[in-house]
């Protein structure tokens, strides 16, 4: 039907099987995939956006029913009996507008949330504008915008335990929906870059083998609403906010949206964001990137290995100075308080 050869189809498409290979990502696959079709596979922009957006999102339903699945498999290969409360619930009871509207400490969780990444500045509401303006005026003045949807979910961790338990839990968490980014002109979004390259494991692995040395030390610690403390770089992002979370001065408005400022969890570019600030704040205390391991650093002065994976940050140095490494870190950047590795 494509008149293309089997041979040919898969030459064209090398470069989205090697992503997909690499990146074992759908979300991180489907730019290169857009691309491709596009370019390489002269497929028209409307059908391509449509039907590769669908079927990532399909394959991560699937994969998310997949290991539910195996985790009952697995309870039944131990002979571990489950009731129907414990299958529901196995680890995590992630809920959305139904939960929230109906239990009071989901729906505190939530508001807590919404309203830390307001007092931080994530968004600007005052500056609310009808996305069909914002739209046109992009248009007119040939510039790229994007436009996507904020969302909030909430998870209630440890839910196995009882009732009461101190480890369980409701926590909230507002997300920029990724997958359902739009453009100027209605059409998929394109990211030209996987961005985000936290460091290796291995890297990890490397602080614990500084940490044992004599004399030495490691500790991790926790960056507080990591990607947030960025600014978004690149192309300008408006986001869309639940009816529910509308300011009252946005009333009458059809379809109101506003400036994305920080860096938040879900966007494409988050991760990137973040790298390159953390990075800039690292070198201001004396570390050096290490060729070739993003997020790893070295400061030779301190004798410190340091290493940074997504919101983990794992510090080894001499006993006598990773206070005062930790102290200079936390001054540029919002971490909680170190522990030994292990605890």
């Amino acid at each position: 039907l494509s008149r293309i050869s089997p041979v040919e189809f898969f030459r064209r498409t090398k470069t989205v099987m090697l992503t997909a290979f690499a990146t074992s990502s759908s979300n991180a696959t489907l730019p290169t995939a857009l691309r491709v079709g596009e370019e390489n596979l002269g497929i028209p922009r409307e059908i391509n956006s449509f039907v590769l957006t669908v079927g990532a999102t399909a394959n991560q339903n699937g994969t998310a029913l997949y290991e539910g699945v195996t985790v009952l498999f697995l309870a039944q290969l131990a002979g571990v009996d489950l009731s129907i409360g414990q299958q529901i619930v196995v680890e995590n009871r992630v809920g959305g507008s139904t939960v929230i509207g109906t239990d009071a400490v989901a729906k505190a969780a939530a508001d807590a949330e919404w309203a830390a990444l307001r007092k931080i500045g994530a968004w600007r509401e005052d500056l609310v504008r009808e996305w069909r303006d914002v739209a046109n005026e992009a248009q007119q003045d040939g510039k790229r915008v994007h436009v996507g949807r904020v969302h909030c979910i909430v998870v209630e961790k440890n839910a196995e335990l009882p009732v009461g338990h101190k480890s369980r839990k409701f926590k909230g968490r507002v997300v920029f929906l990724g997958n359902q980014v739009r453009d100027e002109e209605n059409y998929q979004a394109m990211f030209n870059d996987l961005g985000s390259a936290p460091s290796i494991m291995v890297a990890g692995r490397v602080c614990d083998f500084v940490g044992m040395l004599p004399g030495f030390s490691v500790e991790v610690g926790d960056a507080i609403r990591a990607y947030t403390q960025a600014l978004l770089m690149g192309i300008v992002t408006w986001v869309r906010l639940p009816k529910d979370q509308h300011p009252l001065h946005w009333k009458g408005l059809h379809d109101p949206v506003c400036p994305l400022v920080l860096a938040l969890y879900g966007h494409p570019d988050a991760g990137s964001c973040w790298e390159a600030w953390c990075t800039e704040q690292a070198q201001k205390v004396g570390f050096v990137p290490v060729e070739n391991w993003p997020g790893c650093f070295v400061n030779v002065k301190k004798s410190a290995l340091l290493s940074i994976y997504v919101d983990i940050f794992k510090l080894a140095a001499p006993r006598k100075e990773i206070s005062a490494v930790w102290n200079s870190l936390r001054k540029l950047l919002a971490i909680e308080d170190p522990t030994p590795v292990g605890r």
